[in-house]
């Protein structure tokens, strides 16, 4: 709260501006602002150079320009109450704009800005990692039926790009995957168990049928699941 009843302020001798904590708010605010307020030297942002994913608190943020804001606001430390924080970012430089207030009752406005250099720095996701080395925990297999109508088999590839497009829209990190042809017929390779077992799910229920499961153990004892169905 001001401090309402001094009347002179000690460090620069204003006697007509509000005070706080003994001092008048402009003298506060420019002894303070690095405590108020704290930047980092320079920006440096983690991004796979892959996928275009930022890294964000352990997990990884869609390749988009807020994604971008959202890691860079995060680099700032501040004290104020009702912090904002906009962030201008070109090339290799990033313009941070800081408002708030200094004190809880938010009669006193501090806003301070900050250009600084920005880094990209490259770093490889673990999703991309993983399909770089062609790790996968689910395979599918699509497969067509001895005598069968080839419409059925095109169609049952066509359902199984379709949901796992679907699952990409709501996590395009979750749902990793790569397909390859092969002489029997087309195999579907999932990075994450949990994404390639939702789609197995999504094509019984569609189709009525189930899936032939099987388990093999891989690298480093990790368990890897084989789903076949055939049409």
């Amino acid at each position: 709260m001001a401090d309402k009843e001094k009347k002179f302020c000690p460090r620069c001798g204003a006697t007509n501006r509000p005070f706080y904590n003994g001092l008048c708010v402009d003298c506060y605010k420019e002894l303070h602002s690095t405590e108020l307020v704290s930047f980092p030297s320079k920006v440096v942002v983690e991004r796979c150079p892959h996928c275009g994913k930022y890294f964000y608190k352990g997990k990884c943020l869609p390749s988009t320009y807020n994604s971008l804001q959202k890691v860079i606001a995060s680099k700032v430390k501040s004290k104020l109450y009702k912090t904002k924080i906009d962030v201008d970012a070109a090339y290799n430089s990033v313009v941070i704009t800081v408002s708030g207030f200094i004190d809880a009752e938010e009669q006193i406005p501090f806003k301070i800005e900050k250009e600084l250099p920005l880094k990209i720095k490259g770093k490889v996701c673990d999703t991309c990692s993983k399909l770089h080395g062609n790790y996968h925990e689910v395979k599918i297999q699509a497969r067509r039926k001895k005598g069968s109508n080839r419409k059925d088999y095109e169609k049952l590839l066509a359902d199984i790009r379709h949901s796992t497009r679907k699952l990409r829209a709501l996590d395009d990190r979750a749902a990793a995957f790569w397909e390859k042809k092969t002489r029997e017929g087309t195999d579907f390779f999932y990075v994450h168990k949990q994404s390639g077992e939702e789609i197995v799910k999504a094509i019984e229920k569609k189709y009525n049928l189930k899936a032939k499961h099987s388990t093999r153990i891989g690298r480093k004892g990790r368990r890897k699941h084989t789903y076949s169905i055939r049409v």
